[in-house]
């Protein structure tokens, strides 16, 4: 929590600590040594709404130590030099510090540092307002934008958070074997939304699931299984079987069948990502 002259007190809690089966729970406190600087992160190669304020560690409290300290993850995916190790940084989304009473003052101070257009502040004003929890979790501003599968769930929901809108992109039993039951596998793998490149997409909005890497070995718990359900392969489109054919899992956003829920989510990302490509193109 800190204060200043001009604005109310801010409450920044690090994380609540979650169970399997969805429960929230206690507060969990800051990590030891949690010395440093809040700043703004706002890439250009991502959409404006995309912004947050991460918390920068650094070894002293000079401002000149920043470039030499590193960003504050959450402690299931610490601070490391492995290339294969995913860090979730710890983060607070613009939508989250707009739509908290007890952020909101950190808000209005980037907006009036000008960190935040007006133009971008009317669209996240009009925005519904969603309750989820931040520290863990998983938003998309665009296509090819990552997120975590943990193998083993049943029940996996994204939030696509757009200007224009915010939608839930649920994955239902997407790793379940329906003949037995059960999930086949455990793990998590790190993963991503994309347009399909496939012949039999063309000329259409459809979107794909790409496999980039495993975070948590992936286990088969199932002896002897048939692979039924795809183990998940890195630098693959996910498959699933659909009446016995095994094909990649895919989501036409404009003839969406069941999944129109999911279809609205894709279709907020993939506006965003054209119109960071024709900004782009100018």
């Amino acid at each position: 929590m800190f204060q200043n002259e001009s604005y109310r007190p801010v409450q920044l809690p690090y994380a609540l600590r979650s169970f399997p089966d969805g429960r929230r729970g206690q507060r969990q406190i800051w990590p030891d040594n949690s010395q440093g600087y809040l700043y703004y992160h706002s890439p250009p190669s991502r959409p404006r709404i995309a912004g947050e304020v991460r918390f920068r560690l650094t070894p002293t409290g000079d401002p000149s130590t920043f470039e030499q300290g590193a960003d504050l993850c959450f402690d299931d995916t610490p601070n490391s030099h492995d290339e294969n190790t995913i860090s979730q940084p710890w983060k607070r989304p613009l939508y989250s510090l707009a739509t908290n009473s007890s952020t909101r003052p950190l808000y209005d101070k980037l907006i009036d540092e000008g960190f935040i257009p007006p133009e971008l502040d009317k669209s996240i004003q009009s925005l519904p307002k969603l309750i989820f929890m931040y520290s863990r979790c998983q938003i998309v501003h665009s296509l090819y934008d990552t997120f975590i599968l943990d193998l083993h769930s049943d029940w996996i929901t994204i939030v696509a958070v757009s200007e224009s809108g915010i939608s839930h992109i649920q994955l239902l039993r997407q790793f379940r074997d329906f003949r037995i039951g059960k999930n086949p596998y455990t793990g998590s793998i790190l993963a991503r939304f994309e347009p399909s490149a496939l012949p039999q997409h063309m000329n259409t909005r459809t979107v794909v699931l790409r496999v980039l890497q495993e975070i948590t070995p992936v286990k088969c718990v199932i002896p002897s299984y048939d692979e039924y359900i795809v183990r998940p392969g890195p630098h693959q489109l996910y498959a699933k079987r659909f009446h016995g054919k095994l094909r990649p899992w895919c989501v036409n956003i404009d003839k969406p069948g069941v999944g129109k829920r999911t279809a609205m989510g894709l279709n907020l990302i993939w506006r965003s990502t054209s119109g960071l490509q024709r900004q782009e193109s100018v």
